[in-house]
């Protein structure tokens, strides 16, 4: 199903939105996590091009959340509540619930223009104002917070800073920041990787246990031939399966949020094959046999318990077809894990950062069933 139907949007009332979380973008029995972010993602821009309309601030610049809970399939509420309309920012709070039970909450903040410095002067002023349970959110301690909402049954968490990006002014300076280590450049364009014709990419024809993570059968990635630069980092160019799709604004929580499992390179660490993610597996193997091959060999779930998105620049309206990425985890440690993203374009251009926290939990945990009132990750 393309991404854009998976994702659909229908307005209920002024504050009052709708979705459907579908089947075929799930990790196991649970929607996954960038899916149901870009989902929110988009009720929050249709609330700005219609209620705030005149408001004029249609672009997301920073995003955090909290999953505290599992979402499921099915229906989804997204409630939003204004909570500061502003000349250069607005800030909306975002309420989604299933079957009753409130599963995300998040917090937007939305701008027409804002320099930098001026962008600085009204944090300070705004935080200031709101309480401490939001300030600990938007500003997240390095053990992940998480406080107890009002509502006793919180599922996510779910903040959001907007502007209109294309209005910003202010200082620009070139800070000469490069990846290390160097990123493997594409030998020619996305056009000839797309046709296989790139001698330093190969595209990884399915990913890991793809029946269990059914979401990674949406996308299309390639990854170095020679080897990622360490063990600990992922390089990869990633586009939607749908070739009618491109990448904009309102996906890059998706896209930040598909990522091989770092992890499994060291649990496999001295194994045949122990790198799943390397392409030139399929020069050994036909897909059938590399599915057989991948199944249920790790069986970990990987869910985000945190995620931070700060959006650099507009792509452009059509969106970009392909963006690169870059992954990197620098502890791994009692069943719990960081992630860095960098997401680049074809002009090497950084589009967004992201930090994630993950758990590394069994796949068990996924499938298994809910039980009545509050439920856990």
């Amino acid at each position: 199903m393309a991404f854009e139907r998976a994702t659909a949007i229908q307005q209920v009332d002024s504050h009052t939105y709708a979705a459907d979380f579908k089947d075929d973008w799930c990790i196991g029995a649970v929607p996954h996590g960038g899916y149901v972010t870009a989902t929110v993602q988009k009720a929050v821009k249709k609330h700005f091009d219609t209620t705030l309309a005149k408001q004029d601030q249609p672009h997301t610049l920073a995003l955090h959340l909290d999953f505290l809970r599992r979402t499921q399939t099915g229906p989804v509420k997204i409630s939003i509540k204004d909570v500061k309309l502003g000349r250069q920012t607005s800030i909306v709070h975002i309420t989604l619930s299933q079957d009753g039970r409130e599963e995300v909450s998040l917090f937007s903040l939305n701008s027409t223009f804002l320099p930098p410095h001026h962008f600085f002067l009204f944090c300070i002023q705004t935080l200031s104002r709101l309480r401490l349970r939001f300030l600990k959110l938007l500003i997240p301690s390095p053990f992940s917070c998480r406080f107890r909402h009002a509502n006793p049954n919180p599922y996510d968490k779910r903040y959001i800073t907007n502007s209109n990006l294309t209005k910003e002014v202010g200082i620009s300076f070139d800070t000469h920041w490069t990846a290390h280590p160097e990123r493997i450049p594409l030998t020619s364009t996305t056009t000839a990787l797309e046709k296989g014709q790139d001698p330093k990419w190969s595209e990884l024809l399915e990913w890991p246990n793809s029946g269990f993570r059914k979401a990674t059968r949406q996308i299309r990635a390639w990854f170095p031939r020679d080897g990622q630069p360490r063990q600990n980092i992922y390089d990869m160019w990633m586009c939607l399966r749908d070739p009618s799709e491109t990448w904009t604004n309102e996906k890059l929580g998706f896209l930040v949020d598909m990522f091989p499992q770092v992890c499994e390179t060291f649990i496999l660490e001295g194994q045949e094959h122990q790198n799943q993610y390397d392409p030139k597996v399929h020069e050994k193997f036909s897909v059938e046999e590399y599915r057989k091959f991948s199944r249920n060999r790790v069986p970990f779930w990987y869910p985000t318990l945190l995620l931070n998105l700060d959006i650099k620049k507009a792509l452009p309206e059509g969106g970009e077809r392909f963006l690169f990425t870059r992954l990197q985890t620098k502890a791994i440690r009692n069943g719990r894990y960081d992630l860095e993203i960098v997401v680049m374009d074809e002009r090497n251009e950084i589009v967004a950062l992201s930090h994630h926290v993950c758990f590394a939990l069994s796949a068990e945990r996924n499938l298994a069933g809910r039980k009545k009132g509050q439920g856990k990750l």
